[in-house]
């Protein structure tokens, strides 16, 4: 009997959020019995899909593999990942585009913020969408 691999909770959530910023996509093809993963946009073209894993935690980790620092093996060379933690100028748009989409700026949320910024609500809002502009287009450029 195969055993399922285990992996930590944040570690999935990691694999899965890598996978959804660059638009990647991971499926089961029950005729095969596999997972695959595709870029989002290639989702039409077999020949860019890249198959044959046992697992859908295997696809992903595929998917996922260039944008991780480092590989299970201490490698360094590997591409870092591209929404790096430690990177402000990509974390403040994404926290801010990121509370927007949870609806976190209520409409009292809005008028605290505007009081404690000396701005106009409109004004809150337009840096709202900035940042949410902003992250989209980071989003945009990832590989």
């Amino acid at each position: 009997m195969k055993t399922t691999p285990t992996i930590p909770l944040a570690e999935l959530e990691r694999l899965f959020q890598i996978c959804d910023d660059t638009k990647k996509a991971v499926a089961y093809n029950k005729h095969a019995g596999q997972w695959s993963w595709v870029d989002r946009d290639e989702t039409d073209n077999p020949e860019a899909h890249h198959g044959g894993f046992d697992t859908a935690l295997e696809a992903m980790q595929d998917a996922a593999a260039p944008y991780l620092e480092g590989d299970e093996d201490g490698d360094e060379t590997a591409e870092a990942d591209p929404l790096s933690w430690e990177d402000n100028s990509i974390q403040f748009p994404r926290l801010i585009a990121e509370a927007d989409m949870a609806g976190a700026f209520t409409p009292k949320a809005l008028e605290d913020m505007a009081e404690s910024m000396s701005l106009e609500r409109e004004q809150v809002l337009e840096l709202i969408g900035r940042a949410s502009d902003e992250f989209d287009a980071i989003k945009a450029a990832l590989p």
